[in-house]
């Protein structure tokens, strides 16, 4: 049975009900029943199943891959990037390790976002790697509450 380990308390934000209904019944799924690599029923299907209309499933999928646990219909493995990441990921990596962006300072999420066409939550997505692998890590800095480089090289591959 496949149960990341992760925080579901982003369905309490999500406004529309029948939608978090239909996000938290697919998270519970993926967490209990599909594995990665699984690929979904149909969203009339699944509307079904979970007594929501379609336009709540297809929304609730879309919240799910914006965080990374689907990606085009299909379940991801803990920890693996999402499709869209893998290039953003390599840049930051790169642009660390070459000390452009130096340690402690801010991480540019907006141009990010901007230059590879992610979503606000997409970049968040994309970089929890960068965060896990020590890399960056989410402070209070200079430039108020964000992404900062690492300053320990030594506790930061790339």
């Amino acid at each position: 049975m496949y149960a990341p380990d992760v925080d579901s308390s982003w369905i309490s934000g999500i406004q529309n009900h029948a939608t978090a209904r239909a996000a938290k019944g697919l998270y519970d799924r993926i967490r209990t029943r599909w594995q990665p690599g699984t690929v979904l029923p149909s969203d009339r299907e699944l509307a079904v199943e979970l007594g929501v209309p379609t336009h709540a499933v297809f929304r609730g999928r879309q919240h799910l891959e914006t965080r990374g646990y689907l990606v085009r219909r299909k379940v991801l493995a803990p920890g693996a990037l999402h499709p869209h990441d893998i290039a953003l990921d390599a840049y930051v990596r790169d642009r660390i390790s070459t000390g452009h962006y130096a340690p402690g300072s801010a991480l540019p999420t907006g141009i990010l976002g901007a230059d590879f066409t992610l979503s606000p939550g997409e970049v968040r997505r994309a970089c929890r790697r960068l965060v896990a692998d020590g890399a960056l890590h989410l402070a209070d800095g200079p430039y108020g509450r964000g992404l900062y480089v690492t300053t320990d090289r030594q506790e930061a591959p790339c």
